[in-house]
């Protein structure tokens, strides 16, 4: 078979041969594998895609990721998510080349250096569906990475081939949150350019996989700052079974990727997450660089590589919001969110934005540490999902809900926990999810828990505090709230909409300061002007009475 190497790897081999040139295996598979103990990258609600190819009318694109390596491993399989299986029902297995290579200077501005290479040919379909997505699995001889560098993985089909050579992986048009991303060279050319990153796994098989022996229940314990073990949060959820508990070390936060467990457990054994009080945040680092005499952030292009931000919609690379001036991220300051004022829409302190919207502008350069945006649009996901339990977990910096809940899904269950400084909800349950809190505090969000559709909550301990809308919402939804308490929420303490039906027990608000929202809101409330202690719809059913207050409950956070 002819095949050229492209230029940066034929320079490397001149220099040294490969550690490693063998055979590997690859298989397509509908679920997320159990591969742990390296790196990965994961984002559940990406829907973008990106070709590796190799054809006559598209050209030839090889495809890839880099990665930067904390502490050393081993691996000896790679997972990498495609959008569509399809392409793997061609008779024709096409040959491929997994390159595993090492970046000097830590980034693409030096050839790499080829740790290893391996070949193999695509697997067959094993049944998967039109446009079904799956994961393709290489297993391949034992590969080190040593901590303190970066290393990357690289696709290359050996020679041009027909509409099997189009393989779409699913990415994410941004960074990861340790910095990696996506690898592209186009026809052959040499040139490594970045791109988007994409959903990968590489490690090892986890104990509990298919291809390990049946265990019993065991805790899993995440630790991103460990030598080894399930240092991600996807890897840890990649080997979750049911009466397993995902436990998150102490001091070990927090986690920049979702958490998101696409099994569900029993009603004898759900799958449990144990949080020790970390956080789960959308949240990145936001840094001021000097320009023109003023600190400031390039805040237009950091927004237009957002894919999805919820309340707001995307024109001419801006998001634009329902109410004028509505900035489509969440700031915080040393842990304090700062808000925009709702009838002037500048920040109330600290920052500003430049007059055409493209730059963030900090007042005073004294105060330029400390600083985070929101990133990612979700943190905690439940999706058709049940006889799953979070309990002692933060969710922050969501541009949607922090504990979002779609599809059908029972025997969910919260303990413990806070929502806090997302763009929409803190807690969001929708569709036919029933699920139940105990010990919850929500607060800085747009509305502090806003459930809707069919959804069933059960919720005691309960508050909601300092959201911009409203602080207990329902729509259409049913409740049960006992010993819950409401106060500084921008629209209402309490509002049930539609057709929504609570029963409520000790569950007290405290009357609104002012008769005027204070704080812009960007979703349901964002046209909503004024303030109050609570509404309910001529077509809702509220058993029960909310008791107005003058003090506040104590609010407990998930530390505590």
């Amino acid at each position: 078979m002819k095949f050229l190497l492209p230029r940066f790897l034929a320079l490397s081999l001149l220099a040294a041969a490969p550690a490693l040139h063998a055979e590997l295996d690859a298989v397509l598979e509908a679920a997320q594998p159990a591969i742990t103990g390296g790196a990965s990258y994961v984002n559940v609600m990406s829907t973008q895609g990106m070709g590796w190819r190799w054809t006559k009318d598209a050209g030839r694109r090889d495809y890839g990721q880099i990665f930067p390596v904390k502490q050393s491993f081993s691996a000896s399989e790679l997972a990498v998510q495609v959008l569509y299986a399809d392409p793997f029902r061609s008779a024709r297995r096409a040959a491929f080349q997994l390159d595993f290579l090492r970046f000097p200077s830590g980034n693409l501005t030096e050839p790499p250096d080829v740790v290893a290479t391996f070949d193999g040919t695509l697997p067959p379909n094993p049944g998967l569906g039109t446009g079904e997505a799956a994961w393709l699995r290489f297993r391949f001889p034992e590969v080190k990475f040593e901590g303190g560098s970066s290393y990357g993985f690289l696709l290359r089909f050996k020679e041009e081939g027909a509409a099997e050579q189009n393989i779409i992986f699913r990415v994410t048009p941004s960074s990861t949150p340790d910095g990696g991303y996506g690898i592209m060279e186009a026809d052959g050319g040499g040139k490594i350019e970045k791109g988007p990153s994409m959903n990968f796994l590489l490690g090892v098989s986890a104990p509990g996989s298919a291809s390990a022996a049946p265990r019993p229940p065991a805790t899993l314990t995440v630790d991103q700052r460990a030598a080894d073990g399930y240092r991600t949060l996807a890897s840890a959820v990649a080997a979750a079974q049911p009466g397993d508990t995902i436990r998150i070390a102490p001091g070990s936060g927090p986690y920049r990727e979702p958490l998101y467990i696409p099994r569900s457990g029993t009603a004898e054994q759900p799958i449990t997450v144990d949080g020790s009080g970390e956080t789960i945040t959308g949240f990145d680092p936001l840094v001021f660089e000097e320009r023109d005499g003023e600190w400031s952030f390039d805040v237009a292009s950091f927004l237009a590589a957002r894919p999805n931000i919820q309340g707001f919609t995307k024109a001419g690379g801006k998001w634009t919001s329902v109410v004028p001036g509505g900035f489509p991220s969440v700031l915080v300051h040393h842990g304090r969110r700062v808000f925009q004022d709702a009838a002037t829409a500048r920040f109330e302190e600290k920052v500003r934005l430049s007059d055409d919207g493209s730059r963030l502008i900090l007042l005073d350069p004294a105060q330029r540490d400390g600083w985070e945006i929101a990133a990612r649009d979700r943190v905690v996901v439940i999706l058709n999902a049940s006889h799953q339990t979070f309990r002692n977990i933060r969710a922050t910096g969501s541009l949607n809900d922090g504990f979002n809940l779609h599809g059908t899904g029972e025997g969910l269950v919260f303990e413990n926990i806070e929502g806090s400084q997302n763009l929409d909800e803190g807690f969001s349950a929708h569709d036919t999810i029933a699920c139940e809190i105990t010990g919850g505090v929500f607060t800085q969000n747009d509305n502090g828990i806003g459930n809707v559709g069919q959804s069933r909550l059960v919720a005691r301990d309960i508050r909601t505090f300092d959201n911009t809308g409203y602080g207990l919402w329902f729509l259409d939804a049913s409740a049960t709230l006992e010993n819950a308490s409401s106060w500084g929420n921008g629209v209402a303490q309490f509002a049930l909409h539609g057709k929504a039906a609570a029963t409520v027990r000790n569950v007290s608000a405290v009357p609104p300061a002012s008769a005027t929202k204070p704080r812009m809101s960007y979703e349901e409330s964002a046209k909503r002007t004024d303030s109050r202690l609570q509404e309910i719809a001529v077509t809702a059913r509220c058993e029960g009475a909310v008791a107005e207050t003058t003090a506040p409950a104590p609010a407990r956070t998930a530390a505590q």
